[in-house]
């Protein structure tokens, strides 16, 4: 892959996009970028200059007052792959391992690291409430309670295997993606 310079006015925001960010979300991507630069480059279909991964990215960058940004491009002349390239860059795989997600939280608090910067909300900055389970030595929750944010219902777990679904639900949507 190369890396090219494009004037970010050249490039289309699709109408079919189906990510959207809340205006927090966007500050606090904004802030990221401000402490990192951005460091995960837009993808750009040279057919007709649609962003397909990185449009909340690039609503930012013009925000912060970019003209001038490093893209990637693919090229897809058929618009129904591009929009399923989009929704598959966009649809994140994989599972937090809560443990280390805790553990790295606590060494980064220590050392006073502003922890909003790795784009999880603030309430979710708080110690997981864990308990490990004897017999595969997961950590398992007793309960994961509602919030107006994701709309979760108290749910009672008794098996790391109940836990799973209800922790990626709630991670996924309390998450602000660095990467939308």
């Amino acid at each position: 892959m190369k890396l090219k310079k494009v004037m970010i006015d050249e490039i289309v925001l699709p109408k079919y996009n189906p990510r959207h960010i809340t205006p927090e979300a966007l500050e606090s991507l904004k802030k990221s970028i401000k402490e990192f630069n951005y460091i995960d480059p837009i993808i750009v279909n040279d057919v007709n200059m649609h962003v397909v991964g990185g449009n909340q990215r690039v609503v930012a960058l013009q925000e912060l007052g970019y003209t001038e940004i490093d893209v990637v491009f693919i090229n897809e002349p058929d618009i129904n792959r591009e929009k399923a390239i989009n929704i598959r860059l966009n649809n994140s795989s994989g599972d937090w391992d809560v443990g280390k997600l805790d553990s790295i939280f606590q060494e980064l608090e220590v050392t006073g690291f502003d922890l909003t910067l790795t784009g999880f909300a603030t309430e979710n900055l708080q110690p997981f409430e864990t308990e490990t389970n004897i017999d595969n030595g997961i950590p398992v929750s007793e309960t994961i309670t509602s919030d107006l944010n994701t709309g979760l219902k108290e749910e009672k777990v008794q098996t790391a295997e109940q836990l799973k679904p209800l922790l990626k639900r709630k991670l996924s949507m309390k998450l602000i993606m660095i990467m939308c």
